[in-house]
């Protein structure tokens, strides 16, 4: 049976496919884009991590590994996670020394078997959403043995399959896997063979040929650009991209903006962030670019304008208020925007179940009124329901009153406003 270092199973996603998908994340990454938001997804081994402000300079991690090199930062001693590999003997002995969990590992080797059970538990959603299974890194790919099983083994229970990949893999591997899936994700994050070198450390020719095969003979493939300032964000880029995306039968791409989130997990490897003080993209900032896509004769999808997070929290938190009333709850786990969620609680009107409390958030969002509705529904907090307020007001054109604790979700989580302390 094989197997490959998995540094995250994902449930409940929905930005990786159709539906809702358990996304499968193989460390391992032959390129090195200057933007990565998971760094810890680039070497194929376990690799140990260390968090500065967790760390209470005890130095037992260096007692547990006296063979290990020693750094130091803010007067904290601690082994210098660069050079031992997490799996490492004495690397395990120092995780399990630290007493204040300042020193972790990230990926871990797993068979097909423990990866196939984790994501058929949640194979009812798949089922509900028409969603499915996600293989994602890193770069899959560079796993294709294991690829290769787990997929037949996801096929043979009928699940749907996915893979999100910047194709920068042999011909043999990208082809042989690519008959697998039942959709693919592909990167094309420029076409200038120079740019792609001194960026990401990626050849130009294998990454192209890859996509132009895929979209001549993969019936389901959504070509993907993260849009990243200094690297591919000028209008001659897009139109380049555009061109080349035509020339070769494309008719629609995905533009993803360049965000930072990933930026503490650089520290935490002990990696240096170049892209330090570049500002996060939003896809407002994307207009032109868009419209430079769409001259062209090219499709432009954005990403979700609401998180799968935020969607998962609403979800749970229906499912827990109204534990019976599946078919909504259905509904809202189908929701993939605000958007989605607004024009179905207005179809459902003010009944009772889940969506009446959101149906009440449309009608009432002053502090009084708020606070009114959501004791009467016996909903003892508001972090995820005021951040959809916000969402839904900002698309209705209005302006909610400004209230404690309830922001746009931003990918950042909001802070929980208690009834109980007000």
């Amino acid at each position: 049976m094989q197997t490959a270092t998995v540094f995250n199973i994902q449930k409940f996603s929905l930005n990786d496919g159709p539906g809702i998908r358990t996304v499968v994340f193989l460390k391992g990454c032959p390129l090195r884009c200057a933007w990565c938001s998971n760094p810890e997804s680039q070497q194929r081994a376990p690799q140990l991590e260390w968090k500065e402000s967790a760390c209470v300079g005890c130095g037992a991690c260096l007692a547990a590994a006296p063979n290990a090199k020693a750094a130091e930062r803010a007067g904290k001693r601690h082994i210098d996670v660069r050079t031992l590999r997490g799996d490492a003997p004495e690397a395990k002995a120092a995780v399990a020394a630290c007493p204040a969990r300042a020193l972790t590992c990230t990926g871990e080797t797993k068979t097909v078997d423990e990866v196939l059970r984790v994501c058929l538990q949640d194979q009812p959603f798949y089922e509900d959403s028409g969603g499915g299974v996600t293989l994602s890194g890193g770069e899959a790919l560079t796993w294709p043995d294991f690829c290769e099983e787990l997929l037949g083994r996801l096929r043979d229970e009928g699940i749907d399959t996915c893979i999100e990949t910047e194709a920068h893999v042999s011909a043999e591997t990208f082809q042989r896997i690519a008959m697998l899936l039942d959709h693919m994700l592909v990167d094309l994050k420029h076409i200038d063979p120079a740019k792609l070198r001194d960026h990401a450390s990626a050849r130009a020719d294998l990454m192209l040929e890859n996509l132009r095969w895929a979209l001549t003979h993969h019936p389901d493939v959504l070509p993907r650009t993260p849009v990243v300032p200094g690297f591919n964000d000028t209008l001659e880029d897009a139109r380049a991209m555009a061109r080349w995306l035509l020339d070769v039968g494309a008719t629609r791409v995905q533009l993803l903006p360049f965000h930072n989130f990933g930026e503490a997990k650089y520290e935490l490897l002990g990696m240096p962030y170049t892209m330090h003080g570049t500002q996060n993209l939003h896809p407002e900032d994307l207009e032109q670019f868009r419209q430079t896509y769409l001259d062209e004769g090219i499709t432009v999808y954005a990403v979700s304008d609401m998180s799968g997070r935020t969607v998962g929290r609403i979800v749970r938190a229906a499912s827990a208020q109204f534990p019976d009333d599946r078919v909504h709850i259905k509904l809202l786990r189908n929701a993939t925007s605000a958007k989605q969620i607004v024009n179905f609680i207005q179809d459902q009107g003010d009944d009772r179940g889940p969506c009446a409390v959101f149906h009440t958030i449309l009608a009432k969002r002053t502090r009084e009124d708020l606070r009114s509705a959501l004791q009467t529904l016996r909903i003892p907090s508001i972090d995820l329901l005021g951040s959809t307020a916000h969402v839904i007001a900002d698309l209705l054109d209005e302006k909610p009153h400004a209230t404690p604790g309830l922001t746009i979700d931003d990918g950042v989580e909001p802070e929980v406003f208690d009834l109980a302390r007000e």
